[in-house]
């Protein structure tokens, strides 16, 4: 009788490594004993893969199973091998194994019962793998399409989990996807879904070559050379069966080889009622393509809606597994559970060479620059280079970690270059001249061998210095009250400039920003006042004077700070609201000026006024005997303020605004 392959699974590790119930320590030359009933009285063979990739023979292995001296499984030569479960009988009905584990004394180290679990014994003719590679396969955190679902672009995002729905430039035909709620319990389709994808269209366009309903998985490699099986759930709302076709394709990215997209199956959809449709095929392998360097290469499987006729229909229960069934079952998955999944797929990771080290990286994959943009989801994930393997930080320490920073106002992080920039200006520090952030330089790429430097002022900027940089440096732009500061440079091949080279830029505050140049690792900062803003720039000999502009851009010590919070209070911003009485009052930083009601403003501690009734003294006995006396009424007397203290008509710590933002 041949052998159905599919019906073999790779053994998913009772424990990788065999180990001592009490000691904990490998379970050398123990033995692992089969059987296919529960009263353990009959065997029930295992199997080790042998053959050709494409002609797999399943063997069996002796039973009892030896185990190597290391603790794992073994063919019964020695060799560590992992071993195969068929957990079937002659029939093809469902039939587990009943599993003990002994160590090389006899003695029983744990036992298992109905394994392997992911078979789903209630219903013999189905299979339920725990492995759906589909991310939200029942949309339950999809994104609602504007305009009542009516798309107006060839690639929508329909969910976190790696939906999207693509359309042919140029189209004419007038497309709709919504999201519709079951609002109540349901057994068809199964496991009573949420939520189902409605897609529909009228004025169709047969010259469309698609519509497709796509699930994106980004490695063009994921699943290659496997046979898998795809099933969904669907029903046609037009009172009509719409056929669908199935697809997937290879995309090998910018620079690789040429896309491809293979047909792998057709289907009727009812319109009688939802219905499941299944369908088997092996993905080709990659040998010979070249994959784009980039890697934006990606798998798409695609259920493709027809162009010529006007259609309506809805999706839900995706599935996709590894190996070939006739049909599935849709796994009970907790929300908790479909949430990590979908939104851990929908991030967009650190790049491998840091090239989007500091960028903002909000759920979706959208990536939007930190510095300077209104409204930037300060809540949001933000890349930075990788630390060392059990990194703390030091809770009593001075000393902070590279890569950290610190509230101390030596510090530096978020600040935008526009002074009404409200939301940036969360982490802004008061200038000492009635600007916000006035002393910090924005560095811009304007040109090949050239950049600008622009500072959000207050009056104009001091003359710059370029030192012994040897760059050419100009204002081109006078900073005044309504205009920000603009400064030029151009840069110099770094073959030309000395380790330590730096230049300068002055702000209206008096303070200096300094850009010093570290060359191959070599050179020392120059010696400035220590108000100034000074940070490196690393370079390497060789660069071209544009990539010494580059290296400026993408230095941001300069470009960012934190508020000085050492033995501050936090209070919420007033705005306006009246909560803080003395708001008007407000001071800078330094305690020296006031500023009032804005971000970044401190205030000292106080006490509310107040008074303290005391008892009326009336009268005193004789001498050695002195007492006081009421006055026979009860009558009291009130205190004045209390001296030596601030006084407010609110009590209050030291404390400096910070404007809290929820991003939503």
């Amino acid at each position: 009788m041949a052998q159905n392959i599919y019906q073999f699974l790779l053994e998913p590790g009772l424990q990788e490594l065999y180990r001592d119930k009490d000691t904990g320590l490998p379970l050398s030359n123990g033995q692992i004993i089969f059987f296919k009933d529960k009263a353990r009285t009959e065997l029930k063979p295992v199997y080790e893969l042998t053959g050709a990739p494409d002609d797999p023979v399943y063997v069996p292995l002796p039973n009892p199973l030896a185990l190597t001296g290391i603790g794992s499984a073994s063919n019964g030569f020695g060799d560590d091998i992992k071993f195969y479960y068929n957990p079937y009988d002659e029939n093809g009905d469902v039939e587990l194994y009943y599993i003990e584990v002994y160590n090389e004394d006899g003695v029983l180290q744990f036992t298992r019962e109905g394994w392997p679990q992911q078979i789903d014994t209630s219903n013999v003719d189905d299979t339920t793998f725990v492995n759906n590679y589909y991310q939200d396969s029942q949309f339950l955190y999809h994104l609602d399409v504007p305009n009542n679902g009516v798309l107006t672009q060839e690639v929508t995002n329909l969910s976190y989990g790696g939906w999207v729905f693509l359309l042919p430039a140029g189209y004419t035909s007038t497309n709709t996807v919504v999201f519709e709620r079951f609002n109540d319990y349901v057994e068809n389709p199964e496991v009573s879904p949420r939520y189902a994808c409605r897609v529909s269209m009228v004025n169709p366009n047969p010259a469309e070559p698609y519509k497709d309903l796509t699930w994106i998985n980004n490695n063009v490699n994921f699943l290659a050379e496997k046979t898998v099986t795809l099933q969904f759930e669907a029903l046609s709302n037009s009172g009509f069966s719409t056929n669908v076709e199935v697809y997937y394709e290879k995309v090998y990215g910018s620079g690789g080889s040429p896309s491809e997209t293979t047909f792998v199956g057709l289907f009727s959809i009812n319109s009688v009622d939802w219905d499941k449709y299944t369908v088997s095929f092996t993905i080709s392998d990659n040998l010979g393509k070249v994959i784009g360097p980039n890697d934006d290469d990606e798998i798409r499987f695609i259920v493709r809606l027809p162009s010529d006729i006007v259609f309506d229909v809805s999706f839900v229960n995706f599935m996709l597994v590894n190996g070939e069934f006739e049909v599935l079952t849709h796994p009970e998955v907790s929300n908790y559970q479909s949430k990590l999944n979908a939104l851990a797929s929908s991030i967009e990771g650190p790049a491998f060479d840091n090239t989007n080290a500091g960028d903002v990286l909000t759920v979706g994959g959208i990536t939007s620059t930190a510095v300077g943009s209104t409204g930037t989801p300060l809540s949001a994930f933000i890349w930075q280079p990788a630390v060392p393997s059990g990194s703390v930080l030091p809770f009593f320490s001075d000393t902070i970690p590279t890569g950290y920073l610190s509230c101390n106002g030596g510090s530096f992080d978020l600040v935008g270059i526009n002074s009404s920039d409200e939301y940036v200006r969360l982490f802004n520090v008061i200038g000492t001249t009635s600007g916000f952030g006035a002393d910090t330089f924005i560095p811009t790429k304007t040109a090949v061998n050239q950049l600008t430097l622009t500072c959000s002022v207050v009056g104009a900027a001091a003359i710059p210095n370029p030192a012994d940089s040897g760059f050419t440096i100009n204002i081109t732009v006078i900073g005044d009250s309504v205009t920000q500061q603009v400064v030029t440079v151009n840069t110099i091949d770094a073959s030309l400039m000395t380790p330590g080279a730096f230049f300068q830029v002055g702000a209206p505050s008096s303070r200096t920003s300094t850009y010093w140049f570290r060359i191959d690792g070599v050179g020392t900062p120059p010696t400035v006042p220590s108000s100034d803003l000074v940070g490196v720039v690393d370079i390497n000999s060789s660069d071209s004077a544009d990539q010494v502009a580059d290296a400026i851009v993408n230095s941001a010590v300069l470009q960012v700070r934190t508020p000085d919070l050492r033995g501050m209070f936090i209070r919420g911003w007033d705005d306006g609201r009246g909560l803080d009485p003395d708001s008007a009052d407000r001071l800078d930083p330094t305690f020296t000026n006031t500023v009032g009601d804005v971000v970044g403003s401190v205030q000292s501690d106080a006490l509310q006024q107040h008074g303290h009734l005391i008892p009326l003294i009336v009268g005193t006995g004789s001498q050695g005997s002195s007492r006081n006396v009421l006055d026979g009424q009860g009558n009291t007397q009130s205190t004045g303020d209390i001296q030596n203290a601030n006084v407010s008509t609110e009590t209050r710590s030291v404390n400096t605004y910070l404007q809290f933002i929820i991003k939503t």
